[in-house]
């Protein structure tokens, strides 16, 4: 009997560790990335992404993927993976700060071919290596099951291949989400 209060008590304990917060959250986004000190740079529709985002929430861990569409400009098409890996910290159930890494992967349409990570025909293992490391850190303010997050999106200069652990601002993302948690 002793062993069955317990197993209940644990699993009761997790259950509502688990559910906390919305487990799973979607929605939509929009980021604009380049130099936001630069007038061009808003005028520009190259400069802006919109997607979707999907995010997983168990504990304090994140796992955000988000994937965007941006116009490349001259028949061009850019489609964007960033999935990330975050910490996650929950202030009174109405903001968390959030900060991780992960990998971005771009496919590129020029006419009737694509890049895959700026490859032409890669191998499985050429296409993830090739990816990009990024970092991410933003915020999070919650209402009800619904959030809007902001978050920076900073690339590494380099690629898995050739790592550099330095950030690329002139490719740095500023992203907006708008969520809904299930």
């Amino acid at each position: 009997m002793r062993k069955l209060i317990a197993f209940t008590a644990v699993m009761m304990l997790a259950a509502g560790i688990l559910t906390a917060g919305p487990f799973l959250q979607m929605g939509a986004s929009a980021s604009i990335g380049g130099n936001l000190g630069s007038s061009d740079t808003w005028s520009d529709i190259k400069s802006y992404g919109f997607g979707a985002d999907i995010r997983i929430n168990p504990l304090f861990f994140e796992l955000d993927i988000p994937v965007e569409y941006t116009p490349a400009g001259n028949g061009m098409h850019r489609i964007s993976l960033t999935p990330t890996l975050n910490v996650s910290v929950q202030f009174l159930d109405a903001f968390d700060i959030f900060g991780g890494a992960g990998l971005a992967f771009d496919f590129l349409n020029i006419g009737n071919s694509w890049l895959l990570n700026g490859l032409s025909d890669p191998s499985f293992q050429s296409f993830f290596r090739a990816a990009r490391l990024v970092y991410r850190a933003g915020i999070s303010i919650h209402m009800g099951n619904t959030a809007l997050s902001v978050a920076y999106l900073m690339p590494a200069k380099g690629t898995l291949d050739n790592l550099s652990f330095g950030i690329d601002t002139d490719s740095a993302r500023i992203q907006t989400a708008v969520l809904f948690g299930f």
